[in-house]
């Protein structure tokens, strides 16, 4: 389970859903903050998975109690059940370095490190306050024993005569109180009544820094909120007949079947696998209303693998294993793994326009919100030696709507795009800036993000052929970094000038995600002026990333005049996209292919998206098939009549007329242009593949 970074905020969701999730919306310089005392739930800011309230079966049936913490508050002589003794202080900011969450003051529990608030003592139990909630929270406890599953029990109860109490419970690792912690889950518990009942709650993911949280706070603005006492809270691990199978991602999608996958268990005979989906229904986050529909139940399998058939493409599945043994005990059912995936969508045929113009067609992919679409150009190298990538000045630039930028390096703002796609490019399309924002003479991305918002903050690339020459590649830049106050470690103030750091992905097939192959540094950027920055990879792929990103202070670090290079051979070719349809809805898209790759080969592909509801993370598809785009040279004439503009005349290449004339290379490199003088005109360039434009006529000639 991977951290997350935690913001400690009252109870409420954020209602984020959909792509536009990840759309460019400025948003501007805010970090986490710590609460305020009436705050008294911890979520992130994704949601953790759900914790389990078990109202049938036992914890022992899967093996033998082995006790973490056991408190009954019989150190909490005053107040009686009904009559809260208001007038005792349970509580102080003062006992240790974590006065929000480890407060409680140590004579009225028998393990320290308790802590809550609005509590009061109650004659043997703990109570909340009557009308304004609160929360008892455990000590950190270390439940990482036995695979971290981990049991809370505890008992609670209302006043007579009052309506049904709800109650959130929580636990999360704490890392010692780390700035990120893991959600393990969370349970609403909604018939708290006047009569004594005890719950026991499942989690998973438990470890040496545990801590459950029992919340009473205002659920819904039509609830009446009134005091819940608590009792015999109980905190305790299971060692287990057998061990529990860890659920692995899924593989093989092919939209009506999937492989589901699991770790391989000491002593198991067989596997017992649930394949389900599930219909919620309400709008409380905190208590949906869900129906499991079995697609397979308590299926026997002997391997750590089984192809489930008769799923539905787009829908989304989940799948639990249980491990069995010689003696048919049975361990814990692991956590649910998420089938949350896409089949790939089918490139067709482009309808091709006669002005360079064709529109890019697909099939539909069943759930997908939305597509991306990327075409590609052929540029071949006409030398041996030294090839530019890419080379974008990333100047010149807009706005994400379009809009003229209005602030300047001298005058900076602080807002920032999540996800700011270079535009206009020169020749290179979906270069991204994460927390970037565009400036008149170049582009920013905001290390205030990185440093306070664990956000990455830097410029990434497309997805780039990097395996020429060994995969050597040659990243040159201008940076510069601005300079911020920021206090060490020690509470020490230290200005700091945002740093540079180059990444190096690869796509890893095993994982199908880009790993991190090389990491440099450029720790020496002035505040005051642009400074070259060149780094070489040696480990480039035919399936690479480059990032460069803001490190060390919260500021901004500013890039322009970018080049990636690396040696090719004559011949060699890349295909560099020049068209990056971000989120395009439907399945067609509209593209004009740029004077530079007019008539050069051109290939397409595409891939779909949707987003996680629940976790609100975006899923993308395998990319489809890349097609070529077929007739695409229709609106470029070949060099063969006589009435042609162009033409070749003994040798040398003369264009007719008296409109402007440029010349290209087949890469899109302009060799020459000049205006015809008396209505002709002798280009002077060598023999080769050139790309003629005059006037309204783009002609491609071969001499």
């Amino acid at each position: 389970m991977g951290r997350k970074l935690l913001f400690l905020t009252a109870l409420a969701v954020s209602a984020m859903s959909g792509t536009q999730a990840e759309a460019q919306n400025l948003s501007s310089r805010s970090a986490a903050k710590a609460p305020a005392k009436t705050t008294m739930g911890f979520h992130a800011q994704k949601k953790g998975p759900v914790g389990q309230l078990m109202r049938a079966g036992s914890p022992t049936d899967y093996g033998t109690p082995v006790e973490v913490i056991n408190e009954d508050f019989s150190l909490m002589t005053a107040g009686t059940y009904g009559q809260p003794d208001s007038t005792v202080t349970l509580t102080s900011d003062e006992i240790s370095k974590y006065p929000f969450w480890i407060n409680m003051l140590p004579e009225f529990t028998h393990q320290p490190g308790w802590g809550g608030h609005f509590l009061y003592p109650a004659g043997g139990c703990v109570a909340t306050s009557y009308s304004d909630g609160g929360n008892l929270n455990t000590p950190m406890l270390d439940c990482s024993a036995n695979q971290g599953v981990v049991f809370l029990e505890f008992k609670a109860r209302t006043d007579q005569g009052v309506a049904s109490q709800p109650i959130l419970v929580e636990g999360a690792e704490t890392y010692n109180m780390s700035p990120s912690w893991d959600q393990l889950g969370s349970v609403l518990i909604s018939d708290v009544s006047p009569e004594w009942k005890t719950y026991t709650l499942k989690f998973y993911g438990a470890g040496p820094y545990t801590m459950f949280n029992l919340v009473k706070q205002q659920m819904s603005q039509d609830e009446e909120v009134r005091r819940v006492y608590f009792d015999d809270v109980r905190v305790y691990t299971i060692k287990p007949f057998i061990a529990m199978p860890t659920a692995l991602p899924h593989t093989d999608y092919e939209g009506e079947s999937f492989t589901a996958h699991w770790t391989k268990v000491d002593g198991a005979v067989s596997y017992r696998l649930n394949v389900y989906s599930k219909d919620v229904t309400g709008d409380d986050p905190f208590n949906p209303q869900t129906t499991v529909n079995y697609l397979l139940q308590n299926q026997t399998v002997t391997d750590t693998a089984y192809t489930v058939d008769g799923t539905e493409s787009g829908k989304t599945y989940y799948y639990t294993v249980q491990a069995v043994n010689a003696d048919g005990k049975v361990s814990f059912e692991c956590p649910e793994m998420e089938v949350y995936d896409l089949v790939p969508p089918m490139m067709e045929d482009a309808t091709v326009a006669a002005d360079s113009t064709y529109t890019a067609k697909w099939s539909v992919v069943p759930s997908a919100e939305v597509y991306n679409y990327w075409a590609y150009y052929q540029c071949v190298a006409t030398r041996t030696g030294k090839f530019e990538v890419t080379n974008e000045p990333l100047m010149g630039l807009q706005m994400a709507d379009g809009s003229e930028i209005t602030w300047s390096l001298d005058d900076p703002t602080f807002y920032s795009y999540d996800n700011y796609v270079i535009q206009p490019f020169q020749k290179q399309a979906g270069w991204i800036a994460k927390q970037g924002i565009p400036f008149p003479d170049c582009v920013s991305v905001d290390g205030f993000q990185y440093i306070y918002n664990h956000a990455d903050a830097g410029l990434v690339s497309p997805e780039l052929d990097l395996s020429k020459d060994g995969g050597k590649v040659s990243v040159k830049i201008d940076l510069r970094g601005a300079t911020a106050d920021v206090y060490n470690n020690d509470g020490e103030k230290e200005t700091r000038t945002t740093q540079a750091a180059f990444a190096l992905f690869n796509y890893d097939e095993n994982t199908g995600d880009y790993k991190q192959a090389e990491l440099i540094y450029d720790k020496n950027l002035s505040d005051s002026e642009f400074k070259t920055s060149t780094v070489t990879f040696t480990k480039g792929t035919s399936r690479s990333k480059i990032g460069i990103y803001a490190v060390y202070s919260p500021e901004h670090l500013y890039m322009r005049n970018l080049v990636v290079s690396q040696n090719y051979n004559a011949g060699e070719s890349l295909n560099s996209p020049f068209y990056y349809g971000r989120y395009v809805q439907g399945n067609e898209t509209s593209v004009k292919i740029p004077q530079f790759a007019v008539t050069c080969p051109i290939t397409h592909k595409v891939s779909a998206v949707k987003t996680n509801p629940t976790t609100r993370e975006q899923k993308e598809s395998d990319f489809s098939n890349t097609k070529q785009v077929d007739n695409v040279y229709n609106s470029v004439a070949q060099v063969s009549l006589t009435d042609s503009p162009v033409q070749v005349l003994d040798g040398k290449l003369v264009v007719k007329g008296n409109e402007p004339v440029s010349v290209y290379t087949l890469n899109g490199t302009l060799v020459y242009s000049g205006k015809p003088m008396g209505g002709a005109l002798t280009v002077p360039v060598q023999g080769g593949a050139y790309v003629v434009k005059t006037g309204k006529e783009s002609v491609k000639v071969v001499f």
